[in-house]
């Protein structure tokens, strides 16, 4: 093999999409590398594919760790597993992309927490095993990515 396809991300759930500039220097690997380092709900992902991705493209695409089987597989031409995932090989080669309509996933850990993303709008309610299910806060990461202000009472609609 002379080529290496990579994935990176610095998080599970709520990535977007980033081309690299450059193609790293790295020993013969295997076809596909995927490295993960985190999942803080927000952040992004770079990948290259050599012939494939442009340089320098950038993207705002909603993926999340279960679409990364799917593209992986996509990329591979092997059939994937059937899960919620949505391969986003098209968003990495500039064509039409799939969106989910919501990504909810939960968090046993740390007392519990739950969280659904739609659009813009991420609900999380956490300490669920301690407090319940009644608090949630309701953010929008595309005006504030880092989840600085809670809109539950302004929008209580979405909730």
């Amino acid at each position: 093999m002379n080529k290496t396809d990579i994935i990176f991300s610095v998080s599970l759930l709520g990535t977007s999409v980033v081309s690299c500039a450059e193609k790293p220097k790295l020993p013969k690997q295997p076809n596909i590398i995927y490295i993960l380092a985190d999942d803080l709900g927000y952040s992004d992902m770079i990948v290259t594919w050599e012939g494939k991705i442009k340089p320098n493209t950038q993207s705002n695409h909603i993926c999340a760790s279960w679409d990364i089987m799917a593209t992986v597989c996509e990329m591979a031409n092997i059939e994937a597993p059937k899960n919620d995932g949505i391969s986003f090989v098209p968003e990495l080669l500039g064509k039409k992309q799939k969106e989910h309509e919501y990504m909810y996933w939960e968090y046993p850990e740390a007392g519990g927490s739950k969280t659904i993303r739609m659009g813009k709008w991420k609900g999380l309610i956490q300490n669920i095993r301690k407090e319940g299910e009644s608090n949630m806060m309701l953010f929008d990461i595309e005006t504030y990515p880092r989840e600085q202000n809670n809109y539950v009472f302004k929008f209580v609609d979405k909730t």
